[in-house]
């Protein structure tokens, strides 16, 4: 049996504290709307304007002997149209701490977005409007009053659709007459992956519509295995599907109406585009954090208290597309570019030591939260928000070349300079990642030993929750050891993905005389995946005293060839285990059935799971969410967040909540945030094919709407709208939507709208 020798303290430091001394220590405030470059910096009064020359002061402060250096950002916006780099001329070597970070009691936002106005009607009778952007404006996002827009799209894939060669044959004769036909992706889904392919060209086939495929994007797509694509989910990016509100095209050709650069809106219907604020992100990468080669690191640099938002990632719109394996890693294994990291993060590390970034706050990105590469050690992110995010929140290692021993990410790098350790990931708050990118993680760590990953919230994911490891059998020897996996909660994962789970595992480990373990965490509710899922080849770990409840499949799962792995004292709901039998060295004590004997032990562990006191703040968003799909929802009782391959038709978003049966005391719970106080009209988007419905309950905090009622839609194509009101509270507050006990009408709730009536 493993051994439990080995322990980590995990002490916090509270949040905003610099922890320095005044005296030896060089200021440098900036602001980016009172501040001057021709200013010294020296004081409030004196501030400079912006970032690049306040680096270039503190560079030359660290050039003139300064062992600290704080650059103090005001409020305000810091616009970047390319990222700010840091490397060793910024630190100075290891005798030398540089902090980057707000001013008391400030919130400066570092963003990669054009903000635009002047709209115009385009179409009065379906309500689209448009406006000219700068020329050759590039994005994948759009964000309305901080509300992510949805990229024009229909609601399903190619009717009679076939998969050939080269493409896709089908009956829509309608794409023949679309403009800018070569714009057009595929989206697909294929068990845990979200893949897409570009159109080349759409053309005739004998009575066929004919749609060839980009190339090398469509061959890497097809050459993944069991995850290769097949027939599209939905199709996305052309103006003909421009029809639902909240929806967006960018016609950089002028095919539209003559005017290239031009973006369409068709704004919802509370919005007012005279007033919204509109943001085009247009930057890949907003921080750059990288040494010059592992003989010059850059080190001792912190960032605490920015928030950053507003950035894209391009790639996907190339002839490569996205043919990702899992975890957002693309495999072009097909053309010989193996596997790697999607690109683009508002803070890179890589060749760093002692970096770290705290209080930070990501929304509203294009690509990965904060990503860190080979030679990262010794640094920490730590107390930081992750919304909003199209790829993963936290990424920790690449992936490319990881079975090529000349390559710096090799599985196990001779040189121990690369290998990437010491980390401590804590306190993180992470919620809606993969929101374009599904098969994206909240956090996801590659080769990594010696790390601290403890007291994360991640929530509301359409894949896994975390995922720890690479390389199946094909890695022989993994970086991968001595981690500690401690007192995190992940819920309500793999909302639209399937075979994935709350905790995941994959590869091989190294011993180091000691497991990885995973102690203390709380798994709740995966929706097709598992609670705690060792994939192929998972090593050396013990998982001990953990929750594992409102798990769709198995609460464990080990699988394919892993070996010497140890679990004991799980709390569960059901049992329900599966461990392959090629499996060795395997020890799974008895699940312990949560009752009322066992609820204490239970509750224990799940009031020290998340985030510590001190750190609750993070789970208050500032943007307000008026539209809430319900798949985003916490299901309640046996409630399921399910997605669209079911018989279910014409979903606003990417699922829905189903099994809304009072016998089984089921309903849905979403985390509202809200800047106003007040009273709210609630518009409730659902099905019900059964019988009619009275008696919900909508209920915000202690205060409970009138009894609703939902009348009988008919069959599943046909949708209802029901609208009630309801007073909420300024922040944030649960709202929840329980059916009736004792009515078991099946209904389905699609989606849940707030309006702001009167204060």
């Amino acid at each position: 049996m493993l051994g439990l020798a080995w322990t980590m303290s995990l002490t916090i430091s509270p949040p905003g504290s610099f922890g320095m001394d005044a005296e030896l220590t060089t200021q440098i405030y900036v602001d980016p709307v009172e501040g001057r470059d021709e200013s010294t910096g020296a004081s409030v009064r004196e501030a400079l304007r912006t970032l690049s020359q306040a680096q270039r002061a503190a560079r030359d402060a660290v050039a003139r002997g300064a062992k600290r250096v704080e650059v103090l950002l005001s409020g305000g916006e810091y616009v970047l149209r390319e990222p700010l780099r840091f490397g060793p001329l910024d630190s100075g070597g290891g005798e030398v701490h540089v902090t980057y970070a707000a001013m008391e009691g400030h919130r400066p936002v570092i963003m990669g977005g054009i903000e635009v106005s002047g709209w115009t009607v385009h179409d009065a009778e379906l309500g689209i409007y448009r406006v000219k952007l700068p020329e050759s404006v590039k994005t994948r996002s759009l964000f309305v009053n901080g509300v992510r827009a949805t990229r024009a799209r229909s609601v399903t894939g190619l009717t009679d659709a076939k998969l050939v060669d080269d493409g896709h044959t089908c009956s829509d004769v309608e794409m023949l007459e679309w403009k800018n036909a070569s714009e057009v992706e595929l989206v697909y889904r294929v068990i845990w992956t979200n893949p897409r392919v570009g159109v080349a060209t759409i053309g005739r086939e004998g009575d066929l519509v004919k749609l060839v495929m980009d190339q090398p994007g469509f061959a890497n797509g097809r050459g993944k295995g069991i995850t290769g694509i097949k027939l599209p989910w939905y199709i996305e990016n052309a103006y003909e599907l421009l029809d639902e509100p909240g929806e967006w095209y960018l016609d950089a050709s002028g095919a539209v109406n003559g005017t290239p650069d031009t973006l369409y809106y068709k704004p919802q219907a509370w919005e007012d585009l005279e007033t919204a604020r509109v943001m085009v992100p247009v930057t890949e990468d907003l921080v750059v954090v990288k040494g010059d080669s592992l003989d010059a690191l850059v080190e001792n640099i912190t960032i605490r208290g920015i928030e950053f938002a507003y950035s894209t990632w391009l790639r996907p719109s190339s002839e490569f597309g996205l043919p990702d394996a899992q975890n957002n890693v693309m495999r072009e294994n097909k053309t010989k570019g193996g596997e790697f990291t999607a690109k683009s993060a508002a803070i890179t590390v890589k060749h760093a030591r002692g970096i770290t970034i705290e209080g930070c706050h990501f929304r509203s990105l294009g690509g990965i939260g904060v990503a860190m590469y080979a030679g990262t050690k010794d640094s920490r992110i730590e107390g930081c928000s992750f919304r909003d995010i199209a790829g993963t929140g936290i990424q920790i290692g690449d992936y490319f070349d990881f079975e090529n021993p000349a390559s710096e990410n090799y599985s196990y790098p001779e040189d121990e300079r690369l290998h990437i350790s010491g980390l401590r990931i804590a306190n993180n708050y992470v919620t809606r990642t993969g929101a374009e990118y599904r098969s994206s993680t909240g956090i996801a760590l590659a080769y990594v030993r010696d790390s601290l990953v403890a007291h994360n919230e991640i929530h509301n994911v359409p894949y896994t929750g975390m995922h720890i490891g690479w390389g199946w059998e094909r890695a022989k020897r993994t970086v991968t050891g001595h981690l500690r996996i401690e007192s995190n909660l992940v819920r309500n994962t793999m909302v639209e993905l399937a075979d994935g789970g709350c905790y995941y595992t994959l590869g091989r480990s190294d011993e180091l005389g000691k497991p990885n373990l995973m102690i203390g965490n709380v798994a709740q509710q995966a929706r097709y995946g598992q609670g705690y899922y060792l994939d192929e080849a998972s090593q050396y770990w013990r998982l001990s005293e953990n929750v594992s409840e409102l798990i769709s499949d198995h609460n464990l799962k080990v699988n394919g060839i892993s070996s010497d792995i140890v679990v004991d004292r799980m709390y569960v709901d059901r049992e329900r285990t599966t461990i392959a039998k090629v499996a060795e060295r395997i020890e799974v004590g008895p699940m312990i059935l949560l009752s009322s004997d066992t609820e204490g032990a239970a509750d224990r562990i799940r009031a020290n799971a998340g985030l510590q006191p001190g750190y609750e703040s993070l789970r208050i968003g500032r943007v307000d969410q008026v539209i809430h799909e319900a798949e985003d929802g916490m299901p309640m009782g046996g409630a399921l967040a399910t997605s669209p391959w079911k018989d279910v038709y014409g979903y606003s978003g990417m699922g829905y909540m189903a099994s809304l049966d009072g016998r089984k005391n089921a309903g849905v719970r979403f985390d509202v945030n809200v800047s106003k106080a007040g009273r709210y009209r609630v518009a409730i988007r659902y099905q019900s094919p059964g019988v009619d419905s009275p008696g919900w309950q909508l209920k915000a905090g202690d205060v409970t709407s009138e009894p609703i009622a939902l009348e009988a839609t008919g069959d599943r194509k046909e949708w209802g709208t029901v609208r009630s009101e309801i007073s909420l509270a300024e922040g944030q507050q649960p709202l929840t939507l329980t059916a009736p006990a004792g009515v078991g009408t099946g209904a389905v709730v699609d989606r849940i709208e707030l309006t702001h009536v009167e204060p």
